[in-house]
């Protein structure tokens, strides 16, 4: 059955049947690492067209250009809005009055969550290399992508924040957001050193409970709560 698609780098009315979709998926698979490996800037057209056997032709006839292909392995492997929010939801179960424990147990699984679905991803293993590379070599249609799928997670930070202290300015609040979001990176960018930290030969969904743990000790005393 022929299914009518519409996205960016295609022409309207182009039809895929089975073969163009799973064209697509390879792809933007084979893209998606090699960005990783090689960033936005050192990888092109037929670096890919190389790495997929897929023809030129190809390429250009479902993205367009390489900034069309680029945005599109984001949206395809980056989590959407929705699964991000889905893995932030412990945090609305504390609030003013809960204890040190149930915050510290919040946080940590919020962050376990993220980081076991950005490093331990069985259907995208590049993924943290992936998402190390957008720090540094990104676009700005990539940056807006991302943009819209982290803000609200962003906001949900910052409440909970102001939520189990009241008294916290709005710029505590973001401290204490920065302070998370940095070590999150921190993961990403220098995965030999972490490791090292916890001596660890490589991320597991076990050994990211622990690292989890510990970005949440670290950044708990920004929310500035005497208990």
């Amino acid at each position: 059955m022929k299914k009518l698609t519409k996205g960016k780098g295609q022409r309207p009315g182009i039809r895929f049947n089975i073969n163009g979709i799973e064209t697509r998926k390879n792809i933007l698979r084979t893209a998606a690492l090699l960005f990783s490996q090689r960033g936005y800037s050192g990888t092109s057209f037929r670096d890919i067209t190389r790495a997929s056997k897929i023809g030129l032709g190809s390429l250009v006839y479902h993205f367009g250009v390489k900034e069309n292909l680029y945005a599109a392995t984001v949206a395809h492997f980056y989590p959407s809005t929705e699964k991000l929010m889905e893995i932030v939801e412990a945090l609305g179960r504390v609030h003013a009055r809960s204890s040190r424990k149930e915050i510290l147990e919040a946080i940590g699984e919020a962050l376990a969550g993220y980081l076991r679905e950005i490093h331990c991803n069985k259907k995208a293993s590049f993924l943290a290399r992936f998402c190390a590379r957008l720090l540094i070599d990104s676009s700005p249609e990539v940056q807006r992508l991302l943009e819209e799928r982290q803000e609200p997670v962003r906001i949900k930070l910052n409440e909970f924040a102001l939520r189990v202290n009241p008294k916290l300015t709005k710029e505590q609040a973001y401290a204490f957001r920065r302070c998370i979001v940095a070590q999150i990176q921190y993961t990403l960018v220098s995965e030999k050193a972490v490791l090292a930290e916890f001596k660890l030969k490589s991320y597991t969904p076990e050994a990211i409970g622990s690292i989890a743990r510990s970005i949440a000790e670290t950044s708990y005393p920004l929310l500035h709560l005497k208990k």
